[in-house]
C-alpha cells in the first residue's frame, strides 16, 4: 500500500515533468530576453546610444569641428611673416642685449652723441602681469645739445622696440645725459 501510493506520487510527478521542462524553458528565454536581448535591444533602438542615425550626427558634427580647426591651422600659417617679424622685433623672444646696445648707440651717434656708459641687468624672477620680462637700463651720453637729445627720446620713442624711460638727468653745461629705462621681452621658456 506504501508503495503503491509512491509510485502513484511518481507517476504524477511523471506526467507532471514534461509542463515543468516547458515552464523551465520559457522562465530560462523570458529571463534571457529581458537580461540579454532588451537591453541590447534598447541601445540600438531608435533615439539609443548606438542609433544609427545619432552615430551619424556625432561623426558630422566632429567632422565639421575637425574642418574648422583644420581652417584655423591654416590662418595661423598664412599669417604674414612681416608682422611676425615686426612684433618680435617689439617684443623679442630673449633679452638680446647686444641688440638693445647697438640700436641705441646707432640712435645716439645719428643725433650726434656719444654713448659713454652703458649698464642693462636683466632680472629673470620678476615678469609683468601679463608675460614680459624686463631689461633694466642705465646709460650715460655725452654730446648733443637739448634740441638733439630730444630727437634722440623722439627716436626711442618711435623705436619698433619697446623701452620705458624710467628716469633721466642732463647737466646742460656739459652736454653729458643719464637714463634709466626698461626694455622687455618675452622669455620663451
Amino acid at each position: 500500500m506504501a508503495l503503491e501510493r509512491v509510485k502513484a506520487r511518481v507517476g504524477t510527478g511523471v506526467k507532471l515533468l514534461p509542463a515543468v521542462i516547458v515552464l523551465v524553458v520559457v522562465g530560462y528565454a523570458a529571463a534571457g530576453y529581458f537580461l540579454l536581448i532588451l537591453p541590447r535591444w534598447r541601445l540600438i533602438a531608435p533615439g539609443g546610444e548606438l542609433d544609427l542615425q545619432r552615430v551619424q550626427e556625432l561623426r558630422n558634427s566632429e567632422l565639421g569641428y575637425a574642418a574648422l580647426v583644420g581652417a584655423a591651422v591654416g590662418d595661423h600659417k598664412a599669417l604674414n611673416p612681416e608682422l611676425k617679424e615686426r612684433v618680435s622685433a617689439a617684443l623679442p623672444p630673449e633679452k638680446d642685449i647686444p641688440g638693445i646696445i647697438a640700436s641705441l648707440a646707432a640712435l645716439a651717434e645719428l643725433h650726434g652723441m656719444v654713448l659713454v656708459n652703458f649698464d642693462a641687468v636683466v632680472d629673470d624672477k620678476t615678469a609683468l602681469p601679463t608675460g614680459e620680462k624686463v631689461v633694466a637700463v642705465t646709460m650715460n651720453l655725452t654730446g648733443a645739445d637739448y634740441p638733439g637729445f630730444k630727437a634722440f627720446l623722439a627716436d626711442i620713442e618711435r623705436s619698433l622696440r619697446i623701452f620705458d624711460v624710467q628716469s633721466l638727468v642732463f647737466s646742460p653745461k656739459t652736454a653729458s645725459y643719464s637714463m634709466t629705462m626698461s626694455a622687455y621681452y618675452l622669455d620663451a621658456k
